[in-house]
């Protein structure tokens, strides 16, 4: 199942607070959709988030794996609950930190490599007309707040803007 939200394009500020956020969600087994589909409740079997970087209006990506015997709509609403419950279960300090972190750690790690730092260079140039902008986006991907967060995921990641993709049966099963 494919969840898309129209998010504003990476030159928006807000960008930098999506592309956290997709790290809070997802960025590994303690983010908040791992935690709640695959190890609280065993309804997935994977689930990864992005905001996806382009000039124009982009998405916000979720992709998540049933289980055998999952139903889309049981996906549906477990996603529904995990963005829901960001406005009522703050993000703490710690959570935010580890967040941060891994959102400056891939970024950087994208860089690593001659062709990764030409990718990145001519993706800037590209999407936003300058080069120069990768260092902008690293300076602004540190600024991020819990509040950012918060904030962003109540504007964007919202009911009424969602779009669900789903391939196979409903209920998921193993044929």
């Amino acid at each position: 199942m494919v969840r898309a939200y129209k998010i504003p394009s990476q030159q928006d500020p807000d960008w930098p607070a999506l592309a956290a956020l997709a790290s809070l969600l997802s960025g590994g087994p303690s983010a908040r959709l791992s935690q709640h589909l695959l190890i609280e409740h065993e309804l997935a079997i994977y689930a990864d988030c992005d905001a996806l970087p382009f000039r124009e209006p982009g998405l916000f990506r979720i992709a998540v794996g049933g289980t055998v015997g999952t139903s889309v709509n049981a996906l549906d609403q477990a996603i529904d609950n995990v963005i829901g419950s960001l406005a009522t279960h703050p993000i703490s300090a710690q959570e935010m930190e580890k967040v941060r972190s891994a959102t400056e750690t891939n970024f950087w790690l994208e860089l690593e490599t001659a062709e990764g730092k030409a990718e990145a260079l001519g993706h800037y140039q590209a999407t936003q007309g300058d080069f120069s902008a990768l260092f902008q986006t690293a300076n602004a991907l540190a600024k991020v707040t819990a509040t950012d967060l918060t904030r962003v995921a109540s504007t964007y990641l919202t009911k009424q803007k969602k779009t669900t993709i789903s391939c196979g049966r409903t209920p998921l099963t193993g044929d």
